[in-house]
């Protein structure tokens, strides 16, 4: 098969996991992209052109280098990652610093796209002879087989950033039919991906999100609004309070709630639950391997842990990092000065657990 070059544009934009937060009387500033980094780029790739989005973390040294470069998600193939972890590991930036003084900096983000399509919603014939399959199998009732066909085209046959957020939303009413929420959240999260705050200028010609260059997501508004209502449902029916309060907030900047609205009254509880309630008890299943949570409060414990062994977890925070072997009935309470962290636990697929977050003397995560 003749293998030709094609051009895919890649766009870094970068969600720091901790932005700007007090530790006391010091506010860390967090790092960002020099600006020689901070730009769209060209790769040019050999092979059959595809679309593309890897998500990695790392650290940002002192010095403005970076290390610790571990992808974390998103829809990819081994040259792509490649690509961008050498890429990553030859940027510079301007470091984070805590009065005026340089500090390493953990678990920060990048979200890197690789596109080439003229437009948003563009499909191929392919996936849309395997989409009437794995609808058919649906409205037979046959879950298990429409959720086998929407996996392996996930795996081995789409090609377009849209297909793959698309496969995912399709995936969320399939998990919750077969009573498995966490993976339904877990497809949720990839459907509504989104860039966070771009750091770089997105320039005519691109093809870029063409029909408003603006627009962070990958599917287009009219889906992306129902997928993060569901998205909402499923964090906060899992007791994930501040990722349900985030998805909220997302949700109201695109598309105003009105009062009245569902969302908006379940958002009005759990903001109350997070100022007043003595704990808060959210529930986490590991899947490949791991299962992240970010902490809202900083004296937490894991309790109830079944269908698997928890070994581990590591402790992401702004300003510290630490990785610590998991003891039943313990309890661990965070720094101010640590600023706010995730939690990534470590284990057998499977193993699920509940993380119950209490109030604490020490300053509470912003």
């Amino acid at each position: 098969m003749l293998r030709v070059p094609y051009v895919a544009f890649v766009i870094f934009s970068v969600a720091a996991c901790a932005g700007a937060f007090a530790q006391d009387a010091d506010i860390i500033t967090p790092p960002h992209l020099m600006p020689a980094d901070a730009r769209t780029r060209q790769l040019e790739i050999v092979g059959e052109p595809r679309e593309g989005v890897v998500m990695t973390s790392f650290t940002v040294r002192m010095d403005g280098s970076t290390a610790d470069i571990k992808v974390i998600g998103g829809f990819y193939n081994d040259f792509l990652q490649r690509a961008i972890v050498r890429d990553v590991s030859q940027m510079k930036f301007e470091p984070a610093r805590v009065r005026g003084e340089p500090i390493d900096y953990f678990g920060y983000t990048l979200v890197t796209k690789f596109t080439f399509h003229l437009g948003m919603t563009i499909v191929t014939p392919d996936f849309q002879r395997d989409q009437k399959k794995f609808v058919a199998d649906l409205q037979k009732g046959d879950v298990a087989s429409a959720e086998a066909i929407v996996q392996d085209m996930i795996q081995h046959k789409i090609r377009g950033l849209f297909e793959y957020a698309f496969l995912n939303e399709s995936l969320v009413p399939i998990y919750i039919k077969l009573n498995r929420p966490y993976d339904a959240l877990l497809a949720s999260r990839q459907a509504t991906l989104r860039d966070g705050d771009l750091e770089v200028n997105i320039p005519l010609g691109s093809h870029i999100r063409t029909n408003d260059p603006s627009w962070p997501y990958i599917l287009p508004r009219e889906m992306l609004i129902p997928a993060l209502r569901e998205r909402f449902a499923l964090s906060s029916a899992l007791g994930l309070v501040g990722e349900a309060l985030r998805t909220y907030v997302e949700l109201n900047d695109i598309d105003p709630l009105p009062p009245g609205d569902a969302v908006t009254t379940r958002a009005d509880a759990l903001r109350i639950q997070l100022q007043t309630a003595p704990t808060l008890v959210s529930h986490g299943r590991i899947s490949r391997d791991t299962w992240r949570h970010a902490l809202v409060r900083r004296t937490f414990t894991i309790t109830n842990v079944r269908g698997g062994v928890l070994s581990g977890f590591d402790l992401v925070c702004g300003h510290e990092r630490r990785s610590l072997t998991y003891k039943a009935d313990s309890e661990w309470t965070l720094p101010a000065a640590w600023g706010r962290c995730a939690v990534a636990f470590h284990g057998d697929d499977g193993t699920e657990f509940a993380i119950v977050e209490m109030q604490s003397p020490t300053a509470p995560i912003p």
